[in-house]
């Protein structure tokens, strides 16, 4: 998010204080559309002046909830092979930071409650959110984290949880990486 780094320091000439930043951060890594909608009124609620300038530049380029789904080819053949350097270097299925990631999400996960809805997909609701639809066939999310880091994002770990401690096979957490 090499763009969001530059809307920052333009945003520090008018806007200094560390909650301006943190209010662009919550806009900046929000995943879905109504999350951005939420943290941009948060941000209008708290300064206008704020809310107006950052309006002026679009989404697309630099909050996660406007991104495509898909990446684009060469940064994504470059960033498989710097991947792939560090996965040689690596103990077990993921990088140390893709490890970290994991951990995290399970950590999260346990505050969570699973129903199954059908099929390959379950309901997923814990705090602080809403609920979340998780479709383990297609690996997504409602909350598009898995697809956009490519780890299993807290509701996907929890599901996942859910089905081993209901006697199906899943195999390892980490082999749930896209």
């Amino acid at each position: 998010m090499e763009s969001t780094r530059h809307i920052h320091e333009n945003m520090r000439g008018s806007f200094r204080w560390k909650l301006y930043k943190d209010m662009l951060w919550k806009c900046v890594t929000a995943t879905t559309i109504p999350e951005y909608r939420s943290a941009m009124e948060e941000l209008k609620a708290f300064n206008n002046k704020a809310h107006s300038w950052l309006c002026k530049i679009p989404p697309l380029h630099w909050s996660r909830s406007h991104f495509s789904d898909r990446a684009l080819f060469d940064y994504l053949m470059r960033h498989i092979v710097t991947v792939q350097k560090v996965i040689e270097k690596s103990e077990g299925l993921l990088t140390p930071n893709a490890t970290k990631m994991l951990e995290a999400n399970k950590k999260d996960a346990v505050h969570n409650h699973v129903q199954w809805n059908g099929e390959d997909r379950y309901s997923v609701t814990g705090r602080p959110s809403e609920p979340r639809v998780v479709d383990l066939g297609k690996k997504t999310c409602a909350c598009r984290r898995w697809e956009i880091t490519g780890m299993p994002c807290i509701h996907a770990v929890a599901t996942i949880w859910f089905k081993a401690t209901n006697g199906q096979r899943v195999g390892a957490l980490e082999s749930w990486s896209i």
